[in-house]
């Protein structure tokens, strides 16, 4: 099968010394045939960056702006992180829709504008436990991927159709709760699915990942679903054994 991709973000964690002690033990793991990715807090990109260097692991953003550049205090644009070693970004988490208050057509602009500066958005797609409750899974989700779409407009034949995208349910991160294998496989499908009825040619590549409380313990049982093409990480990230065993579970290790 293709390989898997596993995104590690940190969300607002870390110092200095974590930073230092995390990266060269992920870094100095050898996964073949598994792409990694780290997404620290901003201002430890460049530290990051730097221990990275050649390693097959990639470096990401948490979050990009829907602007270019200008008066936009506190604000930090695809470009800037192109510019600091990024290949990735995190595009729409939950936390960025439900804390900041992040819609979908704001999500939109922030996709276009990173793949615009020629970065692979990780777009995160996802129901709350109400929503679900309330059969609104499909509704939810499907308006999520439209409106990525509805936001690509003209641009589809100005920019690398290369992205991802996470599915987490909003009930299951950070909970310790997950969604079963089969309930995220049955999703992925569906994502898939509607991603098809605006580009076959993009549903037929594009890998989907599964996100929401995964550890080292439960990511194995994920990875058996051929439709889950990956992990996005949270709190397992921050500890390097949790994170390098996920890595290695997903390689079929």
């Amino acid at each position: 099968m293709d390989s898997r991709i596993i995104i590690a973000n940190w969300k607002m964690n870390g110092s200095a010394e974590m930073v230092a002690n995390i990266v060269p033990a992920i870094v100095g793991f050898k996964v073949p045939g598994v792409r990694s990715v780290l997404c620290p807090p901003a201002i430890f990109l460049r530290s990051v960056a730097e221990m990275i260097g050649s390693a097959e692991v990639f470096l990401g953003g948490q979050n990009c702006s829907t602007e270019k550049s200008g008066a936009f205090t506190g604000e930090i644009s695809p470009e800037m992180l192109g510019n600091v070693g990024c290949r990735y970004v995190i595009i729409g988490h939950s936390e960025r829709r439900q804390c900041y208050f992040e819609t979908n057509g704001v999500v939109g602009k922030k996709f276009v504008n990173a793949m615009e500066a020629g970065l692979i958005p990780i777009c995160c797609v996802g129901e709350t436990g109400e929503e679900r409750s309330k059969g609104l899974t499909r509704e939810v989700i499907n308006g999520q991927i439209d409106s990525l779409f509805t936001a690509l407009g003209e641009s589809t034949s100005k920019v690398n159709l290369e992205f991802l995208i996470a599915y987490e349910p909003v009930w299951a991160i950070g909970t310790g709760e997950s969604a079963s294998p089969d309930l995220a496989s049955e999703t992925h499908i569906m994502i898939r699915d509607r991603v098809a009825q605006h580009n076959a040619v993009v549903a037929e590549t594009i890998k989907i990942l599964y996100g929401g409380s995964v550890n080292e313990k439960n990511a194995g049982s994920f990875f058996e679903k051929g439709e889950i093409g990956g992990a996005l990480i949270g709190g397992a990230s921050l500890k390097p054994h949790s994170f390098n065993e996920i890595r290695k579970l997903a390689a079929g290790a």
